[in-house]
């Protein structure tokens, strides 16, 4: 019989009693027991893993007692859509930046003197991993005031650069001042999505997006010239180069910055902090492959494209400075190569990131009419900057 409680999934014997005492004393950093636990509610937004509201009934010594407060995230129930969705590689991927690659970047960075450092991730309780049972265990931080915000305005946007600035930051740092050590910690990282070995799996998907982006284009903007310029866009070759995309390695970087990947905190309705969830698509490549993932899936971004890259990199090198690193190992202009080089990345992920969220929502049956409008907007203002980009033939 498991320990969780009638109205949750049974985990047992795969999170024993033991593991759970254990798990919640180096979380409390005191002898801690395990009594019980609720399954508060489903916050599931992925194919590759579904997500639980925890609440766990922890008890001390002199019979005091508190209720964590976690969110676990498990691969899927239904065997059939782990195995379609490959959740192991992703779930393995995240698993190894938790426990490998986040506690030596946090380290390196916590052997400098840094006015802010990089705080911008959730506390890791726990993991469980065997490939078929993975499960990763994170403090729920909406219960100090963080939440989601679909709307993305130059505000939120702001902060999510800022905290990416700070992330990249550490990368370029260490690499510069530790190249031994940074490449031992990014052989922990796999490319879990635009590699050619994945193509047959990914083919499908792409076909999708690349239809259903010409269809819009087609109604929307009919007899102009970002019919033809997303034609030529939106075919199979682009694999390719998004796969060329990844393999310039010179950061660490999050790897999916889709708005409901970043959870907020606000005074007054004004956002203060902000927290990056969900790195499954953890990779290492330039910076911009984030940066431009966050510009183009947000329409109030692209308003102010050009002030945003500034902003970002001001950040970035100020970062990389407080960290004893030199600003000019990523010049602004090395940088703006890279936008050249590299932003039509941005523009791919918003097109998968606008179908992929209509796609889950019709398949889990929830009502979508909001989500329909927001995403067609985001597509809307991506694609007046077709132009914009310059991509391999």
């Amino acid at each position: 019989m498991g320990v969780f409680s009638s109205k949750s999934p049974d985990y047992g014997p795969i999170l024993s009693h033991e593991f759970l005492c254990d798990a919640l004393t180096r979380w409390y950093g005191e002898p801690a027991q395990f009594a019980h636990c609720f399954h508060l509610d489903d916050l599931s937004t992925s194919f590759t893993s579904q997500v639980i509201q925890w609440k766990v009934n922890t008890q001390f010594e002199e019979n005091r007692h508190t209720y964590a407060e976690l969110m676990l995230k498990h691969q899927p129930w239904s065997k059939t859509r782990s195995l379609s969705f490959r959740s192991a590689d992703f779930f393995k991927n995240e698993i190894n930046f938790y426990e490998k690659v986040l506690p030596e970047l946090l380290k390196f960075q916590d052997s400098k003197d840094t006015n802010e450092k990089f705080d911008n991730h959730v506390k890791l309780c726990f993991v469980h991993h065997d490939g078929k049972n993975d499960t990763i265990c994170l403090q729920d931080i909406r219960t100090d005031g963080f939440k989601t915000n679909e709307i993305i305005d130059l505000e939120h946007g702001k902060l999510i650069l800022k905290a990416l600035a700070r992330f990249h930051a550490i990368s370029f740092a260490l690499k510069t001042e530790d190249p031994d050590k940074y490449k031992t910690i990014t052989k922990e990282i796999n490319e879990t999505y635009y590699d050619g070995r994945y193509w047959s799996w990914y083919r499908k998907l792409w076909s999708q997006i690349c239809s259903v982006a010409i269809n819009a284009v087609e109604n929307e903007y009919p007899n102009s010239v970002y019919v033809k310029k997303i034609r030529e866009f939106a075919v199979a070759k682009r694999f390719r180069d998004l796969t060329k995309a990844v393999k310039e390695n010179k950061v660490i970087l999050h790897g999916d910055c889709r708005s409901n990947n970043y959870m907020f905190k606000y005074i007054n309705e004004i956002p203060v902090d902000v927290k990056m969830v969900d790195f499954q698509q953890v990779r290492c490549a330039s910076p911009v492959l984030d940066v431009s993932s966050v510009i183009y899936s947000n329409v109030a971004l692209l308003k102010d494209y050009e002030g945003l890259l500034k902003y970002y990199h001001g950040n970035l090198a100020m970062r990389i400075k407080e960290l004893d690193g030199d600003p000019d190992v990523y010049t602004f202009d090395m940088f703006m190569e890279d936008v050249r080089n590299y932003s039509y990345f941005g523009l791919a992920f918003s097109l998968e990131a606008a179908c992929t969220k209509l796609t889950y929502t019709e398949i889990t049956k929830k009502e979508c009419d909001e989500v329909s409008e927001l995403e067609n907007k985001k597509l809307h203002t991506a694609l007046t900057w077709l132009n914009c980009i310059r991509y391999e033939k």
